[in-house]
């Protein structure tokens, strides 16, 4: 079983956002009721997300200190932020002023 410490249901693409021992993201089918996307990359649980599929991205913190953003077409971490010396445990990313909030 997965634990998950943190999660974000977007109705619209009906896909849920999990994140939390698996060092990354999981994106849900709701319908399916199966991971259809890996997002990996922190180096600790992640705590926090911000799923934003209208817009093609996912904004994440952890335990490891780092935020990073997502690219939910590619599956690819396009930042990282290393400023943080403890967990990480909100986060809000707002794609249109390219800033994020902890």
């Amino acid at each position: 079983m997965l634990l998950s410490y943190c999660m974000q249901w977007d109705q619209s693409v009906g896909k849920i956002a999990t994140g939390g021992r698996s060092l990354g993201v999981s994106i849900w089918d709701f319908e399916a009721g199966e991971v259809v996307e890996n997002y990996v990359g922190h180096a600790g649980n992640v705590y926090a997300l911000d799923y934003q599929p209208s817009v093609r991205s996912c904004a994440t913190a952890g335990k490891d200190g780092s935020i990073k953003l997502w690219d939910t077409t590619s599956g690819l971490c396009t930042a990282t932020m290393l400023s943080h010396t403890g967990s990480v445990m909100s986060v809000k990313y707002d794609p249109a002023s390219f800033k994020v909030a902890i």
